[in-house]
């Protein structure tokens, strides 16, 4: 039999608020419902004044002038299941989202790995001591009775937890627990079966015939006798998160910490996925829900926040806010695998350490001159100069050019030199264009060799028969 693991999150928006809002623990900090103006979630400051779930707003004002409330985001808190969710997926592979406060997940095909059932539930705390969030843990051998114990607060020890210890755990249980339909409820009351343990001991077919099948396959289910159709997590194919902040913004140093918290999330997806990415798009939302978009360009993939921390801010550092900022946004549409570094570097005794160095240099000069005034130097294998280089993109994977012996850094347009100031280190070669070429370049006959000035530097010089002179065509090193 399968066994189930339902977590409860009861605060999940309020927790990650006072993460960012840290004198929030010692005010009175509630959400509130747009749509009825009632409380939903609570901090410990505002239930020792007395204010409890479901209070009318405007109670909640007469108990305390130093309220802080935020209108409660349903979205938002999908979101931050969904991150849960990324977060466990690393141990656990079937993970189902109920609503936007709870998570179901299935841990007796995961016991070989954690090396039993108790194993897994340890695992689980753990992963989540690291997350400040308020939990439930509830378990049992059906999903639905799994996430009854859990808002409960029922947690069952047992290394394998059987029937029998799930019923007996329900039967004092108010049905309100079940989340059925007001009129069944009320039906059920009614009747005198207010506890899953009156409800659990009447036969199913009396219930079926007085309150409809459809009790009939809740008690099914409950006892693990049917399935329940269930949403299983998978990581998005693109990442887009958001974030409300607990108050305006008016400035880049007040968006720091909810900006990290949004590139650590993206971290642990790219990790998830094995991916990295060049670009990033952050969005700045306005009290009056104007959208500031601003693209980062990395000339290498990257998936590690302080990367992404460190361009952040030479670019915002830049930017004004000419309105408050309410919202955040991060999104991140093209994704790359990661593979080992194959760019040419300079050596050194540590060459991870040199790649990682190069890579934070190539990003940081990208953003601060801009993406297209930043190029690399390949050589093709094309035989003639002007059609062997190539300036790409940064990153980009470079071909190893037959002619690589041949100097990268060519001229723009060839230097007239006088040879009588250069000496020759290397034979001549004559180079001439074909016949399909002569026409376009206006090219016939070249003798390249390699020479140094009076300096010391090495230049690439060829003698033009055509125009009778020498010249410059690039540098070597």
């Amino acid at each position: 039999m399968r066994s189930w693991v339902y977590l409860y999150f009861p605060n999940l928006q309020l927790d990650q608020l006072l993460l960012t809002q840290a004198e929030g623990k010692h005010r009175p900090l509630v959400l509130y419902d747009e749509s009825t103006l009632r409380l939903k979630q609570l901090n410990r400051a505002a239930l020792d004044l007395g204010m409890q779930p479901g209070m009318p707003l405007s109670d909640a004002w007469l108990l305390s002038s130093e309220l802080v409330a935020h209108r409660f985001q349903g979205p938002y808190e999908k979101q931050l299941t969904r991150q849960i969710a990324l977060y466990l997926y690393r141990y656990f592979a079937d993970i189902a989202i109920s609503g936007g406060d709870g998570l179901w997940i299935e841990i007796s095909s995961m016991q070989r790995l954690h090396q039993g059932q108790q194993e897994s539930v340890r695992r689980l705390h753990k992963s989540l001591e690291s997350l400040s969030l308020t939990y439930f843990m509830g378990r049992a051998n059906s999903p639905l009775a799994a996430s009854i114990l859990a808002k409960a607060d029922i947690c069952l020890e047992q290394s394998d937890v059987n029937w029998q210890q799930v019923s007996q755990a329900l039967q004092p249980l108010d049905i309100g627990y079940i989340n059925l339909e007001p009129k069944t409820e009320q039906k059920l009351r009614r009747m005198g079966l207010t506890s899953i343990g009156k409800l659990l001991g009447m036969p199913t077919a009396s219930l079926g015939r007085k309150l409809g099948y459809e009790l009939v396959n809740c008690v099914a289910q409950l006892q693990g006798q049917q399935s329940v159709s269930l949403q299983y997590f998978r990581p998005a194919v693109h990442f887009h998160e958001r974030m409300p902040l607990a108050s305006e913004v008016t400035n880049w140093a007040g968006l720091r910490f909810p900006v990290n918290r949004l590139l650590l999330d993206l971290e642990h997806y790219l990790r998830v996925r094995q991916k990295v990415t060049r670009q990033l798009k952050l969005t700045l939302y306005t009290r009056d829900k104007q959208a500031n978009r601003i693209q980062l360009a990395l000339a290498q993939g990257t998936y590690r926040a302080q990367d992404f921390m460190s361009l952040c801010q030479l670019r915002l550092e830049r930017e004004v806010l000419r309105q408050p900022i309410l919202e955040l946004a991060l999104t991140v549409d093209n994704l790359e695998e990661w593979q080992p570094s194959s760019e040419k570097q300079l050596t050194d005794k540590n060459q991870s350490h040199a790649r990682t160095n190069m890579s934070q240099l190539l990003n940081q000069l990208q953003t601060r001159l801009g993406e297209p005034r930043i190029r690399g130097l390949n050589i093709t294998t094309s035989w003639l100069p002007e059609l062997a280089q190539d300036m790409p993109t940064p990153g980009t994977l470079l071909s190893q050019g037959q002619q690589s012996w041949r100097p990268p850094w060519l001229l723009s347009n060839p230097v007239r030199v006088n040879i009588e100031e250069w000496q020759a280190v290397s034979q001549p070669e004559r180079l001439q264009t074909h016949w399909w070429q002569s026409l376009d370049l206006q090219v016939n006959t070249r003798d390249y060799l390699l020479a140094t000035d009076k300096c010391g530097c090495v230049g690439w010089l060829y003698f033009d028969y055509a125009a009778k002179q020498w010249l410059l065509q690039g540098w070597s090193s």
